[in-house]
């Protein structure tokens, strides 16, 4: 690193390019990098990195994986459902990687779409307006919605037995599918069918690259975090990191897999259905597998799903203390320390 009084020559901890760095930000080439996204929380004493992420690797991550781990996930949802971002502001939701579907013993009630919403600054989930046609020798019903209704063809009708239910949350919805129906040259009249009381409605979440990607950053930050505190910021270009560098900053699969569910729950008291907190929890710790050294990060979100990242499959160095947990407390806005994963193990670090 190389510096005078108002500058200072430090590399990027993803895309490891020397740039400029400066306290005034409008001669940086780097940005303030919060360890978890800000978009989760603003919280006391939060962990930020200053100086370690360019302001184009940044840029790049809120545009893409940011972007999709904070809009279109579950933990999305509970951003809205524990008040992190408004129902104002619901619109910057998209069903990317989360679809509903409701769950029922009718066969025209069971795997119907359904999506979330607001209504009457609650949210809600409802039915997506669509029309269903039971098939002939079939349990099962074909769906069109809207879009599909203007775009796709409707089966024969010899292959339908001539049931049918229009599945919608409105007079005004009903009326519409019933229009594009018959547009399509399909004579039908609303039958003005009730759908019974509370119709129960699962998630599908698919975690695809680019959240696996986010959930990685998220432990990268956080080991670099720990490497700033403790004067060893070299450590975070050490070569046993470039399979996670990689994996985050351009997508490249390692040889082993980067981040993986846990089979148990970061908090040692918790279980798979009972939780201590609802709030966010990342550690990094050191683990001795099949004889070999590893740095592997934990993070949960909201305390749900827990899953491990593989930050060095196997290092050699010095030893330097490096065990360390932080809980994102969102009843009380405070991150603080998890002292029960502060146990008195070391990572190897290069110097």
């Amino acid at each position: 690193m190389i510096s005078n009084r108002k500058f200072k020559i430090k590399r990027c901890i993803y895309c490891m390019e020397h740039k400029v760095f400066s306290r005034k930000k409008q001669y940086s080439q780097f940005s303030t990098e919060h360890v978890l996204h800000e978009a989760f929380g603003g919280f006391k004493n939060a962990l930020t990195l200053n100086g370690e992420v360019c302001k184009i690797c940044n840029s790049y991550f809120g545009d893409t994986m940011d972007r999709i781990l904070t809009r279109g996930t579950y933990e999305a949802v509970e951003r809205f459902r524990t008040g992190a971002k408004s129902l104002l502001e619901f619109e910057d939701f998209v069903e990317q990687n989360i679809k509903f579907f409701t769950k029922n013993k009718q066969p025209v009630l069971n795997d119907a779409p359904a999506k979330l919403c607001v209504v009457d600054n609650q949210l809600k989930i409802a039915f997506v307006p669509h029309i269903a046609f039971e098939q002939k020798h079939k349990m099962e019903w074909i769906r069109f919605n809207e879009q599909e209704l203007l775009n796709s063809t409707l089966p024969d009708s010899d292959q339908l037995t001539g049931n049918w239910q229009i599945l919608a949350n409105t007079a005004d919805e009903e009326e519409k599918i019933f229009s594009l129906v018959n547009a399509k040259g399909r004579n039908i009249t609303p039958t003005g069918t009730a759908i019974p009381g509370i119709v129960p409605v699962y998630a599908e979440y698919r975690i695809d690259d680019l959240v696996k990607r986010a959930l990685a950053k998220i432990c990268f930050n956080y080991l670099a975090d720990i490497m700033v505190e403790k004067k060893y910021p070299e450590f975070l270009f050490n070569k046993y990191l470039d399979a996670a560098r990689e994996f985050i900053r351009c997508g490249i699969w390692a040889e082993h897999e980067i981040v993986e569910p846990k089979t148990e729950p970061i908090l040692g008291l918790d279980t798979k259905s009972l939780r201590q907190t609802n709030g966010h929890l990342v550690s990094v710790e050191l683990i001795e597998e099949h004889g070999k050294w590893k740095i592997q990060g934990s993070v949960s979100l909201y305390n749900t799903f827990d899953w491990k990242v593989n930050l060095a499959n196997h290092f050699h160095g010095i030893q330097i203390p490096i065990n360390r947990g932080h809980h994102w407390n969102i009843s009380s806005l405070n991150c603080s320390s998890m002292k029960s994963v502060q146990r008195d193990l070391t990572v190897n670090v290069w110097q």
